[in-house]
């Protein structure tokens, strides 16, 4: 696969709460992957929004180095697109 085209089918992982309000988290949340193309171009929070229709200060954590594919299985070879 080029790699621009795997970069079209890269997702980062955002685990959030519904009741999250800020602070420190210790539980588990909920998980949601979103597109990275579209993350690039809109950023996090607009893309989150846009998915879940939550407020993005639900967000507990995420991060940008892992990158997963659409079933949610961590991609471990790939080269970062570079424009």
């Amino acid at each position: 696969m080029q790699t621009a085209n795997l970069y079209h089918t890269l997702f980062l992982k955002v685990e959030f709460d519904r009741n999250y309000s800020g602070g420190d988290f210790s539980g588990v949340g909920e998980f949601v992957l979103l597109p990275v193309v579209a993350v690039d171009v809109a950023g996090l929070h607009r893309v989150f929004h846009q998915v879940t229709n939550l407020n993005p200060n639900k967000i507990v954590h995420y991060s940008p180095d892992d990158l997963y594919n659409a079933t949610g299985e961590l991609v471990t070879e790939y080269d970062r697109f570079e424009e």
